[in-house]
């Protein structure tokens, strides 16, 4: 799956460039995760405990509740399904022409499709079952743990695929969920398109460092997600009503961001070792000494997808 390091003189500067950087991209990012905070948590807490204590009925409080939420996750369902099956697209993953859909997109959509299910159940019955509509977070993450946890044990095993996962071909190793989610969202929310795949899947190959690092995100995000679900899930059903509702909507929203910024720590430390180590690999196999090699340019593509933190 790895290909060697090439001998050419150039290498010495770090492994394949990705040229996409979110640190142009932080204004967008910050306005979108904003929208779902609102809608995915701010907006069902305060809506809830604004109509609870009143002479409404608990029946029409969730149907209110459940009538204004997911709006913008529908939109962003649409918006990327056009992307992606539009003729011209240049968002698909490679070698795909006639999987009009990735992988990440499939997932999207069986998880609505859940997500939609347990919400139906919950405001059904006359008097609403509050902890299942509360713990709608929670099974998201439930199901997106589980594939980052699988992922990581079959990676890590060294399993095949059985079915194409977006550019990953059939009979390809099995590589980190981590890697093909990123790769989908860049392409497609992210403007990266097809050349961003190609250089991802690139950096991939030619880096063992960059593979062992999205590995450990599997685990990190995996295990750390089915956690909180199973905690918070625990909460949302044993307290009572009004204490916990809130927990199910804002716990999992607060580990995300918690989790964010360990990553990109992790990331910029992992990249920078990633590239002193490349670039001594290089150094050595073209015959040239640490004090001797040429100073590497400023800011390299290699080290600016994860902006540093301020």
């Amino acid at each position: 799956m790895s290909s060697p390091p090439s001998s050419s003189a150039s290498d010495v500067y770090g492994p394949p460039p990705i040229n996409y950087s979110l640190r142009a991209r932080k204004r967008a990012i910050i306005i979108s995760w904003s929208i779902i905070a609102v809608d995915s948590c701010l907006l069902p807490i305060v809506m809830f405990y604004a109509l609870w204590f009143t002479p409404l009925s608990h029946s029409n409080t969730f149907n209110i509740l459940s009538s204004i939420f997911g709006f913008p996750t529908i939109l962003q369902w649409a918006k990327r399904m056009w992307y992606l099956c539009r003729k011209d697209s240049d968002c698909r993953p490679l070698g795909g022409a006639r999987l009009r859909v990735n992988f990440f997109q499939i997932s999207f959509t069986l998880n609505a499709l859940l997500v939609l299910a347990q919400l139906l159940v919950a405001v059904w019955p006359a008097q609403p079952i509050v902890p299942l509509f509360a713990m709608l977070q929670e099974t998201v993450l439930f199901t997106t743990g589980a594939q980052l946890i699988a992922h990581f044990v079959l990676h890590n095993l060294g399993a095949t695929q059985r079915v194409r996962i977006s550019s990953t071909p059939k009979g390809a190793r099995v590589r980190p969920a981590v890697y093909t989610i990123a790769e989908d969202i860049v392409a497609v929310d992210g403007g990266g398109g097809r050349r961003f795949r190609e250089e991802w899947n690139a950096r991939y190959e030619a880096s063992p460092a960059f593979r062992r690092m999205l590995s450990r995100l599997d685990a990190f995000w995996g295990f750390g997600a089915v956690a909180v679900a199973g905690a918070a899930t625990a909460l949302v059903w044993t307290v009572p009503v009004a204490a916990g509702y809130w927990i199910g909507w804002f716990v999992p929203f607060a580990w995300a961001a918690l989790w964010a910024r360990l990553t990109v720590g992790y990331v910029q430390r992992c990249l920078a070792e990633e590239y002193a180590g490349w670039k001594l690999g290089a150094m050595r196999e073209v015959g040239l000494s640490v004090s001797s090699a040429a100073v590497p340019p400023p800011a390299p593509a290699y080290l600016t997808l994860i902006p540093r933190a301020e």
